[in-house]
Formats: structure tokens, sequence, C-alpha cells
């Protein structure tokens, strides 16, 4: 009797601990059932690129070149959502940011989707990361080669 209490109560505390780490999420119900719906980080790396909360910055993995008006940024990021939220995350937040969605493709478990934005694209690549499930973020940004605000070639 002793230890059926004692698994009772371990098992009590870990769902505990498996709710309360739902705090950065929620979910919404679908069609499939409930939907992972993540939230922005507050302050993330780049300022116009928003971020889930939970998804780290991959210093080592990471490069960017800044001058006037031109940047390159690649960014790496991993965190522990599933890549299919994660991209919804990108589909909804971008546009809050001033990204314009132009294509988005999934080939071989891999989602790739670009925005644009004052004459730079924006590409996010999401792929599965970790033994345990989670995605790695790759943030590219770079001149797209048209003038900001030109809204395409001209004719």
């Amino acid at each position: 009797m002793n230890r059926t209490f004692s698994l009772g109560v371990l098992l009590a505390v870990v769902f505990g601990l498996i709710a309360g780490c739902n705090e950065t999420k929620t979910a919404t119900t679908g069609p499939a059932g409930p939907v992972e719906e993540l939230q922005a980080q507050v302050r993330p790396p780049l300022s116009d690129v928003p971020m889930p909360v939970k998804f780290k910055y991959k210093d080592n993995k990471s490069r960017s070149f800044d001058v006037p008006g031109i940047r390159f940024v690649d960014h790496v990021y991993t965190g522990p959502s599933e890549k299919f939220a994660v991209a919804r995350f990108f589909r909804n937040q971008m546009p809050l940011s001033g990204w314009s969605r132009k294509t988005e493709t999934q080939v071989q478990g891999i989602v790739k989707q670009e925005f644009d934005k004052d004459g730079e694209t924006c590409r996010i690549t999401l792929s599965d990361h970790g033994l345990f499930g989670g995605t790695k973020v790759q943030v590219e940004v770079y001149p797209s080669g048209r003038a900001p605000g030109s809204g395409g070639p001209r004719e």
C-alpha cells in the first residue's frame, strides 16, 4: 500500500510538471484535434523577425554582416516545439512585423518559407532536431534585389 501511494504521488508530480511546462503555448482545437499555438519572444535576437518562446539562438552556428542599408543574416535556433507548429507561428507572426509571405514548401521533411519586406528577403528553414523532438530554425535575411517599397520589378 505504501508503494502504491508513492507511485501515485510520483505520477501526480510528473503530470503536474508536464502541465506546468505549457506556459509558453496555448492550444486551440482544429479539425484533427488540439493545435499548438506558440507565443513570440518579447525581445528576439533580430528585432523584426519574431521567434517562439523557448527557442535558443545558437551563436556557434550563426553569422551576420551589417552595413548601413544592407544586412546578411544566417542565424540558427533550436527549440522544443514541433516544426508544423513553428511553421504556423511564422506564417502568423511575420506579417505582424511587416513581412509579406511569398512561398512555402515542404520537401523531404524540410519546411521552407520565404517572406519579403523593404528590399529584403527572409528565408526560414525548419527541420526536425534532437532525439526527443523539437525543431531547428535557420533564418536567412539578405537583399532581395528590389528597391525598398518598389513592390516588384518595373515594366
